[in-house]
């Protein structure tokens, strides 16, 4: 299945995921967010995925309830306390949010129609004190020569998918703050950094040609030919080429 999300809904894709929120974890010191928070009364997982970062809230704040919604029903929770609901952050939500002391959204690139009004909800879904946090990963390629031809040619298409789609793919420095300040935040902190394209990247690229190409009509083995041949080239142009 295919969802206006960025990957396919399966369980390889869900695995690797969880494998690449597993290695962002480890590189930010083993924190499952940077809201300077001991134990949050209440956390809402906007794009929860597999589920797999809101279990794991749910785990290392017993005390604490978390909500995780989500386009496709694909999560299962081990913990009393984490709970999951079938929503999509564009419609509006079956029922009011609740006040929550943090706000999550992870990958929600190529999935928002309309950031400002994202941001003017969570702004009021907050409690007093509470924190908005988001992490993603844009579809900005960069390399030490000219030689990311492949790479250059992703960005291109994702341009052209969010056009189609009504979902950018891309953000530029102070986007967020920019709708963070309109929205009513303050306090606020952006922080962009630098990584190189390891296996978890690759797989969100491959996510978004997957859409681009079905999209366009490919069946199912068009695809994965098409998959397996990029692939080859982006992972030989990997060591020049980094995502900001």
């Amino acid at each position: 299945m295919l969802t206006l999300a960025r990957c396919p809904v399966d369980e390889t894709s869900l695995e690797t995921s969880d494998r690449g929120l597993d290695f962002r974890i480890l590189q930010q010191d083993f924190r499952l967010f940077h809201a300077p928070l001991l134990t949050p009364t209440r956390v809402l997982d906007l794009k929860a995925g597999s589920g797999y970062w809101a279990d794991k809230v749910a785990l290392c704040a017993e005390s604490s309830h978390v909500l995780g919604r989500d386009i496709a029903p694909t999560q299962s929770a081990t913990d009393p306390n984490c709970t999951f609901e079938f929503d999509n952050v564009n419609w509006n939500c079956k029922r009011d949010w609740e006040a929550f002391d943090l706000i999550y959204g992870s990958k929600l690139l190529g999935n928002i129609t309309d950031w400002p009004r994202l941001f003017r909800k969570c702004f009021e879904s907050l409690a007093p004190g509470g924190f908005f946090e988001l992490c993603d990963t844009p579809f900005n390629y960069k390399g030490d020569d000219e030689a990311i031809a492949s790479g250059n040619s992703v960005s291109r298409h994702t341009h052209g998918l969010g056009d189609k789609i009504g979902c950018s793919f891309f953000i530029t420095p102070g986007m967020y703050t920019h709708h963070m300040v309109a929205a009513g935040f303050v306090d606020i902190c952006e922080k962009w950094e630098t990584v190189e394209v390891t296996e978890f990247v690759l797989h969100d690229v491959e996510c978004v040609l997957r859409l681009v190409w079905y999209l366009e009509g490919l069946d199912d083995e068009e695809i994965r030919a098409r998959l397996a041949d990029w692939r080859g080239r982006l992972e030989a142009e990997a060591s020049n080429v980094q995502v900001r």
